[in-house]
């Protein structure tokens, strides 16, 4: 049976290519690490502004918002990416 890759494209879903020897992505996804801490990628971040976000991002790491800081304008002012809490590297 064909391993398909479960790499998570931001409002598109699992991305279902076949996947790399010993690996659970396709060659395209199979390189691509974490912006935060440089591990393997296993998503996009999914936030919308005026657009959608993307940033490659692991299981351990995460979207999220300052919200100690005004608004400002609608989009990413106040987007950032981080290492969730409680999470050890």
């Amino acid at each position: 049976m064909e391993k398909l890759c479960k790499f998570d494209l931001a409002w598109r879903g699992i991305c279902g290519k076949s996947t790399v020897e010993e690996s659970d992505y396709c060659e395209k996804h199979s390189v691509v690490k974490c912006q935060v801490c440089g591990e393997q990628a296993t998503r996009e971040c999914s936030y919308t502004g005026q657009f959608v976000c993307g940033v490659p991002l692991c299981d351990n790491c995460e979207g999220w918002e300052d919200i100690t800081k005004p608004s400002g304008s609608w989009g990413f002012l106040n987007h950032k990416h981080r290492r969730k809490e409680g999470e050890e590297r």
